[in-house]
């Protein structure tokens, strides 16, 4: 983080805080680490999208889903952070859409 003691997070981002790594860690201003958990998290979310479409048998409740996005959103909001950037910087209203 760049300039820190002007970016203020956004109240989901300080959620997401208090359980990432404490400022003083080396992990806590990392960017490759939450990219990581994000990919393994998008991974876990399309393998209950797979099971739930491609093997009947299999069961997968909506909380199970639920709590893969929770998971999503959550190193969503941590690389926003790292970014200095809040959630709502990037809301359907801000991005310019190339189509």
């Amino acid at each position: 983080m760049n300039n820190q003691d002007n970016f203020q997070p956004d109240d989901g981002q300080l959620k997401a805080l208090v359980t990432w790594y404490p400022v003083d860690h080396p992990l806590h201003y990392g960017l490759h680490h939450p990219l990581m958990k994000l990919v393994g998290e998008l991974g876990d979310y399309i393998d209950l999208l797979a099971k739930k479409q491609y093997k009947p048998g299999k069961i997968v409740t909506d909380e199970m889903i639920e709590s893969e996005l929770g998971d999503i959103w959550f190193y969503i909001r941590i690389l926003a952070y790292l970014s200095e950037e809040t959630i709502e910087s990037y809301s359907p209203s801000s991005v310019i859409s190339p189509f």
